[in-house]
């Protein structure tokens, strides 16, 4: 029988057994071997994926799955207001939806109905089966084959001799025969690579299903070898427009073997950890929604332009540091500089500003005063942040006269269009106000 997995939501602490101190307990020896993981790895930005205190660890900006050495899975979970008796499930399937908007992710052909059968399983054996939903069609099909250059001492002549080769190994074996053929054979980089995520997943699944498949899907595999130089065999790996069970494959082969989509990883790490930025699924979530409102409307949307920049002269006469906004979109004469921040707000901080950074809000205005000297008119504004039980309504600040902000609280229980951020500002305000 399938275990089920530890459920750790985002700002929830992680502690020992031993010392009973933390929202969820998992034994030392595992608690003890996730703390050296978190302290030894960093994320691709330099910084480690969760938060490490005395006796806790806390998760915060990165979910997904980690897999202990001794078995034990641990799902972290974004934290999203919710109520109700499923509400596991519901935050399953919030980040699952997120998740295959997030560009760089291996999720972006998960379907609604995808999105709604695997909020039920937890979130390893759900990506392992995505896994072999195409797996299966791949070895229906057939596997690609190529021709690969092969040397070596036959009892038989093929291809080409090698005189050099043949007489330094074959002096006193005459029957023997040094050549260099080639052969059009399975055994190329990308299905290497495939046997070896197979056996990995055979080791890692606790699905008796998902096992079933494995074993089903690596007898079309029994010829080809695993692949020795993972990442010799990523790099050579080819994957072109004829191959396109391939292309949807790749990028779960990368992320099962590198063990996670933006850590580096070293020896001592869990058996599996697969955690993803929260920050960038969350900017390329709300690009999404903002494609929804303005699909018909006459608004063109880009992300992450690089028009601007804050100086336009250093001592060189050379411009510096490039304004990058998240998201902008543009109607005639219209624009709204938008950027995202996965960070909870809390309207009754007042002390602390709500929970809003200071150099944000001086980015933004960076931002407003560069666009509005390009555009010749100022652009509207909006910080977006995840909606919470104390940040339900939009705030409003004013920069100065004619260029103001608005901090938006973006709804994660639905997916749908952000029809308000393209509205007529003034109603925007009316409502924050």
């Amino acid at each position: 029988m399938m275990r089920k997995p530890i459920i750790l939501r985002e700002y929830q602490t992680l502690g020992s057994e031993h010392w009973g101190k933390g929202d969820v307990l998992i034994p030392h020896a595992e608690w003890e071997e996730l703390q050296n993981y978190v302290q030894t790895t960093l994320t691709t930005d330099g910084r480690p994926a969760m938060d490490v205190r005395a006796r806790t660890i806390r998760a915060i900006n990165y979910v997904g799955v980690i897999q202990t050495s001794r078995g034990t899975t641990i799902e972290i979970l974004p934290k999203v207001d919710l109520d109700g008796s499923e509400k596991e499930e519901r935050e399953r399937e919030i980040f699952l939806r997120m998740l295959r908007r997030w560009r760089d992710g291996p999720c972006r052909r998960f379907n609604d109905a995808d999105v709604r059968a695997l909020k039920n399983f937890p979130l390893l054996e759900a990506f392992i089966g995505m896994f072999l939903r195409d797996m299966r069609e791949l070895t229906r099909r057939g596997l690609a084959r190529a021709y690969n250059e092969v040397e070596e001492n036959r009892h038989a002549l093929k291809g080409k001799l090698l005189i050099a080769q043949n007489l330094r190994h074959n002096l006193v074996h005459k029957e023997r025969f040094y050549v260099r053929y080639e052969e059009f054979s399975a055994n190329r980089p990308i299905n290497r690579l495939l046997k070896s995520t197979l056996l990995l997943l055979q080791r890692l699944s606790r699905s008796e299903t998902n096992r079933s498949q494995i074993r089903q899907a690596q007898l079309y595999f029994e010829d080809i070898p695993e692949s020795s130089n993972v990442d010799a065999d990523l790099v050579r790996a080819r994957v072109d427009r004829t191959m396109p069970l391939y292309d949807r494959l790749f990028p779960w082969v990368r992320l099962f073997l590198k063990r996670a989509a933006p850590t580096t990883w070293q020896d001592r790490s869990p058996a599996l950890a697969l955690l993803f930025p929260m920050e960038r699924i969350f900017e390329d979530y709300v690009a999404h929604l903002v494609r929804m409102a303005a699909d018909g409307a006459g608004w063109k949307v880009s992300t992450q332009e690089q028009p601007c920049h804050l100086i336009e002269k250093n001592p060189k006469n050379k411009r510096e540091f490039r304004l990058r906004p998240d998201i902008v979109a543009r109607r005639g004469a219209e624009v709204r500089v938008m950027d995202t921040k996965w960070k909870r707000l809390d309207r009754n901080d007042q002390k602390n500003h709500y929970g809003i950074g200071q150099a944000d809000l001086y980015q933004m205005y960076a931002y407003g005063k560069k666009y509005a000297a390009r555009e010749g008119a100022a652009p509207s504004l909006y910080l977006l942040y995840p909606r919470s039980e104390n940040f339900t309504e939009p705030l409003k600040y004013e920069y100065e006269a004619g260029l103001s902000l608005t901090v938006f609280p973006v709804d994660l229980r639905e997916e749908k269009p952000l029809h308000e951020l393209l509205a007529p500002p003034d109603t925007l305000h009316e409502q924050a106000a």
